[in-house]
């Protein structure tokens, strides 16, 4: 490959790299596939622009090139090319002035055709290229996967979190009860460390909904909240001596206050495992 041509496709992956993320990868392919059939020119003749003569000196003509090469042609006919201040060797054509403008528009269409025709093995960094395009789409496309799912996720929290908010705000009204009423004395400690467990679950939940990759940590934190709860109204069930009913309504008068706290207790233990564990919520 032309020294040329290297250049054009590194210049061409560092555009594609600096714009890949804010430009369409369809229309990124389209272009370089444009480009590509340029070059090959689907093995017709490559029409090169002719060259645009002046008048020099003498009768002589010159023509610089968008390369900044200047040709001379002598009415003589010869001709020579000057590139990067260094003038050439003379060359004769002819014996006029036409014969060296000819001579040397040959010249620098077989210099721009020599590019073109090395082409053809610039086609592995074309491939190399269109291989970026779709690593790039598909790190997009996976971004957006994992966006849509971290939505959906944080969605659920946040609807969890104002489920558990309310359940924890009576249960702590509960608690308030429960210390205040005589002949609890004995459970005074766990009371007040199961109301210390029930604050930092409400802080936890009116902090910002965390990352799903914080979901474990959250699970953990509702699990021993709701052990302890289980803890203190199994405490409370044994001292009422009675066994657990399946709705409140079943419990007798003369034990409605210590059994009605523990079945709270129960409930609220029961919610906190459920929201730490999704799956045992499908029945809800």
């Amino acid at each position: 490959m032309s020294d040329a041509v290297a250049k054009f496709v590194k210049d061409a992956r560092i555009w594609l790299d600096s714009r890949a993320e804010n430009a369409k990868p369809g229309w990124m392919v389209a272009q370089i596939d444009a480009v590509e059939a340029a070059l090959r020119a689907g093995g017709e003749p490559v029409q090169v622009e002719p060259l645009d003569w002046g008048k020099y000196r003498n009768g002589d003509a010159d023509a610089v090139t968008l390369f900044g090469e200047i040709y001379t042609a002598y009415a003589g006919g010869a001709w020579r090319v000057t590139r990067n201040g260094k003038a050439g060797k003379f060359s004769q054509a002819g014996d006029d002035l036409e014969a060296a403008k000819a001579a040397a528009q040959a010249d620098y269409d077989q210099r721009i055709r020599s590019v073109v025709v090395s082409a053809p093995s610039c086609e592995r960094e074309l491939a190399e290229a269109r291989a970026e395009i779709s690593r790039v789409e598909n790190e997009r496309d996976n971004f957006e996967e994992m966006l849509h799912a971290t939505r959906i996720e944080r969605d659920a929290l946040a609807a969890d979190k104002a489920r558990l908010s309310g359940m924890l705000e009576k249960l702590v009204e509960l608690l308030d009860h429960a210390v205040k009423t005589p002949g609890y004395g004995q459970d005074q400690n766990s009371l007040e460390e199961a109301e210390d467990h029930i604050e930092r679950a409400r802080a936890a939940l009116s902090a910002s909904i965390p990352a799903p990759a914080d979901a474990e940590a959250r699970r953990e934190a509702l699990e021993e909240a709701a052990k302890h709860l289980s803890e203190i109204a199994n405490a409370m069930w044994e001292r009422c001596e009675v066994q657990r009913p399946a709705d409140p309504t079943e419990i007798s008068r003369g034990e409605k206050e210590d059994a009605t706290t523990a079945w709270c207790f129960d409930k609220a233990a029961a919610a906190i495992r459920a929201l730490a564990n999704p799956a045992r919520r499908e029945g809800e």
